[in-house]
């Protein structure tokens, strides 16, 4: 059986304040999130995820309590006003199931967060709605 692959990251963005951010990464469990600093500057951070055999992000996980979590919801709750976070994955098992998508996150003035989603398997639904071809 073979293992799933990939390589994970942000873009980078602003958060509101680092030290409040570092202490969420810390409570992220189920993965190791590394922080990137951008030109020196602590408010303006990106992130790489891995998890073992495996890179990724998880996007629902469970914490050191059992509690379920949203890495979205907690991420957004650190973004500065106006900022976007914009998590990509790409991987593969072998060379048989190539994956990759991108998720974005924005914190929601009205309360909560907002998401936007793109997957490299939307070729297939663009395909066939443009071009009338399964």
């Amino acid at each position: 059986m073979a293992n799933y692959s990939a390589t994970a990251r942000t873009n980078y963005f602003r958060i509101k304040e680092r030290a409040a951010f570092d202490a969420w990464v810390d409570t992220v469990c189920y993965q190791e999130l590394s922080i990137i600093e951008k030109d020196g500057d602590p408010l303006r951070v990106g992130l790489n995820a891995t998890s073992g055999d495996c890179s990724g992000f998880s996007i629902n996980y469970e914490d050191e309590d059992g509690e379920e979590q949203n890495l979205l919801e907690g991420l957004a709750q650190h973004l500065a006003e106006g900022e976007v976070a914009i998590l990509v994955e790409s991987g593969a098992e072998k060379c048989r199931y190539v994956t990759g998508y991108a998720m974005a996150v924005m914190a929601d003035p009205a309360g909560g967060y907002k998401t936007l989603e793109v997957s490299i398997n939307d070729i297939y639904g663009l395909v066939e709605a443009r071009w009338a071809v399964k």
